[in-house]
């Protein structure tokens, strides 16, 4: 007689602090875009240093997340998961009394960032292994909400703590998090066979090469141009030039090669019968194969809502980090809402099944996109995005309930490791590609219609130029509408005139970027037709802590 998983008790300590994990490293990775100000005031630096931390925090996720997926295979995930809460715990200690950039790099962007790319895989692993039957289906609708959450709290907790206290406290606070986390990891199970497997270094070191240089071309595709250089790179003090082509174009080409001669080297070393990094066995099960497509796929839409709207608030409409949150909030019930209440309501004899439930979340999602969109003008309020928002927020809600669950459940438990870290570094790649598309589209339009529109007005040359100039290397804080800036160089007389062509020309880039979120969200509900109809019930057998 089989067991029936779908009345396991939930394991509430469990979920608790797996999805606490995971909720601190999203807010991690948005508190210091809202606190790069108050950062480079208390350490006296730079923002395009502060920028350049950030880049390396994404770089060392995205680079050693396959690494830290099969660490977890060979010494257990309960271990690496603990290892990475433990590490990132250093990481948050180590930034919060960080008294120079080279500390806060250290701390946050190294320490904190290895920490996360053990945690991540290890956490969907062993969320598979904890939960089964209705239970996980739950378990990954908290997870997914909780993921969401996180992104769209950032940045009020970090505007609140950088305004009224200091970044520093949001910093200890996670340290904090970390120490209810590993209390309450003592209520983890995991599975962990003794094997005499080895670490596949080469493949380790050509994923982490490939992945690095992949990822760093992408966030700096904007800033050095995506081919044509914008600028020439500065190397150890020292101008690159590279006969006018970006460096990013270069890292790039770079990253997708090394990424080639590491797929090559994975399928030449598991055909000779040696451990290896990424199982290819792992691409031939289609539900597998199919979900991390979707995510994929996913993550660029979802990196073009959260750039986007944003930016728009913040640059154009003056709006601060914390208010900037605040509009987002209706999102962050909504999505939380959606994914806890869309795991509860599929199962073996529902007439929704999962994979229905995430087409159906991709509709509401491309709903909300055109609804966003018709919402902006130069004179909307941030509440008039809420309908729009409680959509997005359902639609995706409907999807992060169902979409992990139906991926790795396709493969068997003790694949998870290798599973997660794939599934996870495809999001973060994702995430990044679709932040670089984006972020691309939308600063090209906006230049190209704030040029047309400022040599409508007829200026004097000198003036006209002096203009142009300011649009094209997108320095754009002095064109804010609660910009007091009295160094613009837009004569009073124009100013309204100016920030008309401003209002419309971002309001049009912005409209252009929702435009291909739209094209994403239809490719994935294309490629969701792939998907299993529902979740393949892998039983776990030996447990053990």
């Amino acid at each position: 007689m089989k067991k029936d998983t779908s009345k396991q008790p939930m394991r509430w300590a469990v979920l608790t602090a797996l999805a606490a994990s995971l909720f601190v490293i999203v807010l991690d990775g948005t508190l210091m875009n809202v606190s790069i100000s108050a950062v480079v005031r208390d350490l006296n630096t730079t923002a395009v240093e502060m920028q350049s931390l950030i880049t390396i925090y994404s770089l060392v996720m995205a680079a050693f997340m396959l690494l830290g997926a099969k660490l977890g295979d060979v010494y257990g995930h309960k271990k690496m998961f603990i290892l990475g809460v433990i590490l990132f715990g250093i990481g948050a200690g180590t930034a919060a009394i960080a008294p120079n950039t080279t500390v806060l790099m250290l701390g946050w962007s190294i320490i904190e960032g290895l920490g996360a790319a053990l945690m991540m895989p290890a956490t969907l692993s062993l969320m598979m292994i904890n939960f089964e039957g209705k239970n996980r289906a739950l378990a990954f609708g908290v997870w997914g909400g909780v993921a969401a959450a996180g992104a769209a709290l950032g940045p009020i907790i970090g505007g609140f703590f950088t305004d009224n206290y200091s970044w520093r406290v949001a910093f200890a606070l996670e340290v904090g998090v970390v120490l209810i986390v590993i209390f309450l990891s003592r209520k983890i199970i995991d599975i962990h066979e003794e094997k005499d497997i080895s670490i596949d270094w080469v493949g380790a070191i050509l994923s982490v090469f490939g992945l690095g240089s992949l990822v760093l071309g992408l966030l700096k595709a904007y800033e050095y141009g995506w081919f044509h250089a914008k600028k020439n790179a500065l190397v150890l003090g020292r101008t690159l030039d590279l006969n006018g082509t970006s460096i990013a174009f270069w890292l790039m080409v770079i990253g997708l090669i090394v990424s080639m001669l590491f797929v090559l080297y994975e399928l030449k070393a598991a055909k000779q019968g040696k451990d290896v990094l990424l199982k290819p066995g792992l691409f031939k099960i289609k539900g597998f194969v199919s979900g991390v497509i979707v995510a994929f796929v996913l993550s660029l839409a979802q990196a073009a809502m959260f750039f986007t709207i944003p930016l728009f608030l913040q640059i154009y409409k003056g709006y601060d980090a914390m208010q900037t949150g605040l509009v987002l909030l209706p999102m962050t019930i909504s999505v939380f809402l959606a994914s806890v209440i869309g795991s509860r309501v599929i199962g073996k004899n529902a007439k929704v099944k999962p994979k229905h439930l995430v087409q159906i979340g991709l509709l509401i999602t491309l709903l909300s996109a055109y609804i966003i969109s018709k919402t902006l003008a130069p004179d909307v309020e941030g509440s008039d995005f809420t309908l729009g928002f409680v959509l997005f927020g359902t639609g995706m809600g409907l999807v992060m309930s169902q979409l992990t669950n139906l991926t790795l459940s396709s493969v068997d438990v003790r694949d998870s490791g290798d599973a997660s870290g794939i599934n996870s570094t495809l999001r973060r790649l994702g995430s990044s590609l679709g932040t670089a598309i984006i972020g691309t589209i939308m600063f090209t339009a906006l230049t190209t219609n704030m040029v047309n529109g400022v040599k409508e007005l007829n200026l004097p040359p000198v003036v006209e130029k002096m203009v142009i100039e300011k649009v094209q290397t997108s320095d754009m804080s002095d064109f804010s509408s609660s910009s007091e800036n009295s160094n613009s160089p837009i004569p009073p007389q124009l100013a309204k005139s100016f920030q008309k062509i401003f209002g419309d020309s971002i309001v049009s880039a912005n409209k252009d970027s929702l435009f291909y979120m739209e094209i994403f969200v239809l490719i994935t509900f294309g490629l969701s037709f792939l998907l299993p109809k529902t979740v393949v019930e892998n039983k776990i057998t030996n447990k053990k802590q």
